[in-house]
């Protein structure tokens, strides 16, 4: 999985289920993320300069205006309800972390209000990755990162 700002590198997408959704993928561009429960991945920071985190927001069922997100790491090496991956320097990539079932709106503590970098990680049985996003005007192509997996059905 890779995070970078969706006004820079990735784009948004507009998921017909979770809304709009960026910053995060598991291919080239921004996509709600879909894994099976129990899968294994990474998480790249895909920007050369610029911090990000991945955190469970704490939303339930759509994106909270507020989110409760971190820059200090909790949960450990298991993706679940609270889970806040740190700070994840620029390059720099942490994992591998284990996912828990569940639909989870995540965030980056730096960039949730102000870029709108969110989005939405479904770990359920026969999740396939949802749509991408378009490549945003005037950006370069990012270098792909992403694993496998899937969104949820």
């Amino acid at each position: 999985m890779r995070l970078a700002l969706p006004t820079t590198a990735i784009g948004t997408e507009n998921d017909p289920t979770f809304g709009l959704v960026g910053g995060f993928t598991q291919a080239v561009f921004s996509q709600v993320l879909g894994f099976a429960p129990g899968a294994q991945i990474m998480i790249q920071n895909g920007q050369s300069t610029t911090q990000h985190t991945l955190g469970d927001t704490g939303g339930h069922g759509s994106f909270p205006a507020s989110a409760s997100l971190s820059m200090t790491a909790a949960g450990g090496s298991t993706i679940s309800s609270g889970f806040q991956s740190g700070t994840i320097n620029p390059s720099q990539t942490l994992g591998p972390f284990t996912l828990t079932a569940g639909t989870y709106f995540i965030g980056c503590a730096f960039h949730y209000a102000s870029n709108q970098m969110r989005d939405v990680l479904v770990v359920a049985a026969g999740a396939t990755p949802g749509p991408q996003a378009t490549q945003p005007a005037g950006s370069s192509t990012p270098n792909p990162g992403g694993g496998g997996g899937g969104y949820g059905p």
